[in-house]
């Protein structure tokens, strides 16, 4: 994810006042019609804005966060050379213009040169030289890497045009590099690329060059963010309009949605969807209703490398065991669809012909007895006298994680397999458990960017992006297929839409034979805005999207 900010004009006008007024003279002659007297309501600065995080950010440095907690505290305060409007069509931001080479290996940028970072030195080709150029470092582990496909370098050709040479073409170039934040070169520079992660004085306290500067961060209460009065590109039809952004962390469903209904937080987004209907009938005086089908999918993480997990058998035999109908009713009220693999049907990559595994408990214990296991006297599947043991871990106060667990934890036991699981704080989760690879099965959300390249930073064996053992990338299944890495740069590398949807569609059938996880939903969502917010951007498979918060005001002016 990156800082997407849009700076598309918009102006909301409301007729009021007087109209058409008639005076009609005793005799009924003549007539004098008045002018139309209209009062135009448009966006002022002002108010506070209230958001909602179920956990803490990871980190506040646009190169390295993980989260989509860190993700979106940070595209208010970050931006990249263009952004994605509400269709997805790339716009420039920090770029007033760019173009590419006839054979797609060199992509040039002109930056806008009035443009600056919050500090109020201005931004250059040096600093976005030296974003990517950190990427590009071999001791750069996070999750960067991926999205800039086979960049080879980054060239200044003068302080505000840049030049990225590529090694081959990439075909979602410019909506994957071109949407990563740029940050600032000169409070960075002197920082090692490996020790970046421990520079708290930047981590915890980041400048950037967009509407929205960081003010506080309190760990498991909020973070606060104010508007920039000498914003670069402000303007009184684009904004930014509301004076703080205020993101409190509230960790339970229920409580994000009391708070929701008390009229003490503005916005919850992706609500829990048993809530969605009542919320729709009972609250409608105050909120507005934002549907949207999401561009990603809830799924479990099956780590690879790790025994029982390792054997691609148990990793088919759970996905067949599990009641997915069951779990779309009970836990996501219907709002959902199966997708068979990686990706969902929003997508123009998504093959309908593609079937993926259906509850089907007798199959599993089939593919488990043909791999080598049988049941013990208590009726644990176990293989050379080790039992078929699996450590669940998920994140505690989602009403969906914990459903999705129960569900899992009761078809598998089922189904033979001795289930344990644990809920705890997602960011303990991940670094105790999930990045060190010590866990079986796990639950997350992943939304893909508009390209289905993004598969590659979930599945391509360089997306583990390992330090010290830890992964520091989104591959957190440690999956690895050489036949699905070849293909997976073939699919950056071809332009021809068509040939890139054939070649999709052969990644999605491998992916889903090896199992690497369990694709458990595409959420049918919606989002809640509290009616006094005005200018909300519903953005196509993002809903109401961080990225389009500059737009939108609470107080109102008149001309």
């Amino acid at each position: 994810m990156a800082a997407l900010l849009t700076a598309a004009a918009l102006v909301l006008a409301a007729c009021g006042g007087g109209g058409n007024q008639q005076q009609q003279q005793s005799q009924g002659g003549q007539q004098d019609q008045q002018p139309a007297q209209q009062s135009v309501e448009k966006p002022a600065t002002g108010g506070e804005l209230v958001l909602v995080l179920q956990q803490d950010p990871d980190i506040l440095n646009p190169l390295l966060y993980s989260t989509a907690y860190g993700g979106a505290v940070l595209t208010p305060i970050f931006q990249a050379l263009v952004t994605l409007d509400e269709n997805l069509i790339p716009e420039g931001e920090l770029a007033e213009r760019w173009e590419v080479s006839e054979d797609g290996l060199e992509w040039t940028f002109y930056l806008r040169k009035d443009a600056k970072w919050q500090d109020g030195e201005p931004v250059t080709a040096d600093d976005v030289v030296f974003t990517f150029k950190t990427i590009m470092h071999p001791d750069y582990t996070g999750p960067r890497k991926s999205e800039l496909g086979p960049t080879k370098d980054v060239v200044k050709v003068d302080d505000y045009t840049v030049k990225f040479i590529l090694e081959e073409p990439f075909a979602p170039f410019l909506v994957e590099a071109g949407i990563l934040a740029i940050v600032p070169e000169h409070l960075l520079k002197d920082v090692p690329v490996a020790e970046m992660d421990q520079f708290d004085q930047f981590n915890q306290h980041p400048i950037g060059s967009g509407p929205y500067k960081f003010v506080e961060w309190k760990a498991g209460e909020y973070v606060l963010l104010e508007r920039w009065e000498d914003y670069w590109n402000k303007s009184d039809e684009t904004g930014p309009f509301i004076d703080t952004i205020r993101y409190r962390i509230i960790k339970e469903d229920n409580t994000q949605i009391a708070a929701l209904e008390a009229q003490e937080i503005d916005a919850l987004d992706s609500v829990t969807p048993t809530e969605v209907d009542r919320l729709k009938t009972e609250r409608a005086d105050i909120l507005n209703a934002y549907d949207w089908d999401r561009n990603g999918f809830g799924y479990m993480i099956l780590n690879t490398q790790r025994w029982p997990t390792s054997e691609k058998e148990v990793r088919q035999a759970l996905a067949y065991a599990l009641n997915y109908q069951a779990i779309i009713d009970g836990v996501l009220d219907g709002k959902a669809t199966v997708p068979p693999g990686p990706i969902p049907p929003v997508s123009w990559a998504f093959d309908p012909s593609i079937e993926g595994r259906t509850y089907d408990p007798a199959k599993a214990a089939q593919i488990l007895e043909a791999a080598g296991w049988k049941k013990n006297a208590n009726g644990i599947w176990e293989k050379d006298g080790k039992p078929l043991t699996i450590e669940y871990y998920g994140t505690a106060g989602s009403s969906v994680v914990e459903g999705i667990a129960q569900q899992a934890m009761s078809d598998w036991k089922a189904l033979g397999v001795d289930v344990k699981v644990e809920l705890m704080d997602f960011n303990t989760m991940l670094e105790k458990y999930v990045d060190p690879g010590n866990y079986h099965v796990t639950f997350m959300g992943f939304s893909l960017g508009p390209d289905p390249n993004s598969l590659y930073a979930l599945y391509h064996t360089e997306s583990m992006a390992l330090k010290d053992g830890i992964v520091t990338g989104f591959n957190t299944a440690r999956y690895s297929n050489p036949e699905v890495d070849r293909l997976l740069e073939e699919g950056r590398r071809v332009a021809d839409l068509e040939k890139r949807k054939q070649i999709y569609s052969q990644v999605q059938k491998l992916i889903i034979e090896d199992q690497p996880h369990i694709w458990i939903y595409a959420n049918k969502y919606t989002d809640f805005v509290n009616k006094r917010v005005k200018g909300v951007v519903n953005q196509k498979g993002y809903g109401t999207s961080i990225t389009f918060v500059p737009r939108w005001y609470i107080e109102t002016r008149s001309e």
